[in-house]
């Protein structure tokens, strides 16, 4: 039932796409083949088979449905006479909806003003009533102060996510990525994605980031951004839509490009759900503009539409198989992408979860083999190793992930848990307690310590730091449940 919802969500998506720009631009065709391209394209499918992207495809139905009511709106603005306020807080409360379901809805203001250049032309408009026929710039003024209530809201969720992002330090320092790396990895990013879209083979659920400016990729992708970038101001005239479309493709992008890093990926094909319009406009309008207006050659851009078409439903047909569950996930991003110890990582939890440690173990040593200095490969080694039983494995490579790094936390969590199962309790809160020097804020030693407390009678404490792990992690489903045999205990020794 969760999938389904995604999948009407999705086809509720490309359907208003088709319909706000039908009412723009009053092409038929034209229309049909980016709604087409934009529901059948197989760089969607994360955005719909990933259940937790639900937000994705929820923002992106109020993003069409703002981009719906917009081409309503401006049929009649609120500036005209006799003109009603309805249909602008219409526009105000679908986009305050879609940021409120994704932040990456903040570039809409900026779209919807490339929407006034084209196809809307308002910036050739005339207003009526007492201003009479206003310059260029005084329209141009006029229409970003009408974005002004948009563009407060954008803001303010752009910080306010940031924040957030930052207190759980899902943000990259510049310590951790240097901006040159970042904005290296970004205009690769740019054309990587321009490739995909085009040979969407070898996709994967996760592509690391290099950590590293990648030379010659980089000097192509610049050459690249740079050439059409430059064609594109060129032809704002004669072909507007191209103008329009790459620079919607450019600046949806802006949020999840990683100049402000968020995770440990390079790139991934959910950020191109709404960015890739901006290219399909571009091919919609200006393949049949570089053909002769005959029937001949008509017909021919038909029949290689349909083709098209055919040939990414069947990619994305295949692309939604791999979906089926996280073993084949991750197995297919292993097998497309090189070097990927992001996916034996993943892969290794799965099947850790379902059992299979001897599996998961091979999957841990392959992630540290391609990273060996990752922190994360190697707690979730040394827990696998603890999950298998063997203990004094696990007790030597927390030792040796210490001797590496005395900062560790991971590694002073990893040798409590050992301590505890050897009912060395003392020792065990030795080390958590270690852990929390190091982090205060590391949920799994706070309920970890809880446990060690409950164990020898100190319930109070047992309950303190339940509380601190829960509170750090709200929905910490151990803590919580840990919290409640221990109130339950207190209940009856009161």
């Amino acid at each position: 039932m969760l999938h389904l919802t995604n999948v009407f969500l999705h086809i509720a998506n490309a359907t208003i796409l088709f319909i706000a720009l039908r009412i723009m631009t009053g092409k038929l065709w034209q229309c049909a083949y980016i709604a087409a391209l934009f529901a059948l394209h197989p760089l969607h499918v994360e955005s719909v088979a990933w259940i937790s992207e639900r937000k994705d495809v929820l923002s992106t139905f109020f993003w069409m449905m703002t981009m719906l009511s917009y081409a309503w709106y401006v049929r009649r603005p609120y500036y005209q006479e006799g003109a009603s306020i309805f249909r602008y807080v219409l526009v105000l409360l679908c986009f305050l909806l879609g940021l409120m379901s994704k932040p990456m809805l903040v570039t809409l203001p900026f779209v919807l003003l490339l929407l006034d250049y084209w196809p809307l032309n308002r910036f050739q408009e005339q207003f009526s009533g007492d201003v009479g026929k206003a310059h260029k710039f005084s329209i141009i003024r006029a229409l970003i102060w009408e974005k002004v209530p948009l563009f407060i809201l954008a803001i303010t969720i752009s910080v306010a996510t940031f924040i957030i992002q930052k207190d759980w330090k899902a943000v990259a320092s510049i310590n951790d990525l240097p901006i040159y790396v970042r904005f290296s990895n970004a205009l690769i990013s740019y054309t990587t994605y321009l490739v995909k879209m085009i040979w969407p083979f070898a996709l994967a659920v996760i592509y690391p980031h290099p950590g590293k400016v990648l030379g010659w990729q980089f000097a192509g992708s610049l050459l690249t951004v740079a050439c059409v970038s430059l064609m594109a101001f060129k032809a704002a005239r004669q072909a507007p839509f191209f103008i329009v479309g790459w620079l919607w493709y450019i600046g949806t992008l802006i949020p999840v490009i990683g100049i402000v890093q968020v995770g440990a990926q390079a790139l991934a094909d959910r950020y191109t759900y709404i960015p890739l319009i901006g290219v399909f406009i571009i091919i919609a309008w200006g393949v049949p503009a570089l053909v002769p207006n005959r029937r001949f050659y008509r017909s021919i851009i038909s029949l290689c539409a349909v083709v098209i078409i055919a040939l990414f439903t069947s990619t994305t047909w295949l692309q939604i198989k791999t979906w089926a569950n996280s073993e084949t996930l991750f197995e297919h991003a292993i097998e497309t992408t090189p070097n990927n110890f992001l996916a034996h990582n993943y892969l290794a939890d799965s099947l850790e979860k379902k059992g299979d440690l001897q599996a998961a173990l091979h999957h841990y040593a392959e992630a540290l083999r391609i990273k060996p200095d990752y922190e994360l490969f190697n707690k979730n080694t040394g827990g696998a190793l603890v999950a298998d039983g063997k203990l004094h494995e696990a007790m030597e490579y927390f030792s040796s992930m210490l001797q590496k790094n005395p900062n560790s936390k991971n590694a002073h969590n990893g040798l409590g848990l050992i301590l505890f199962r050897q009912g060395k309790v003392s020792e065990a809160i030795s080390h958590y307690s270690e852990a929390l020097k190091i982090d205060p804020l590391y949920a799994n030693a706070h309920n970890n310590m809880g446990l060690a407390f409950f164990k020898i009678g100190k319930n109070k404490k047992a309950i303190h730091h339940f509380r601190e792990a829960i509170k750090i992690r709200p929905g910490f489903v151990e803590a919580n449940d840990n919290l409640r045999v221990a109130l339950e205990l207190k209940q009856l020794i009161n």
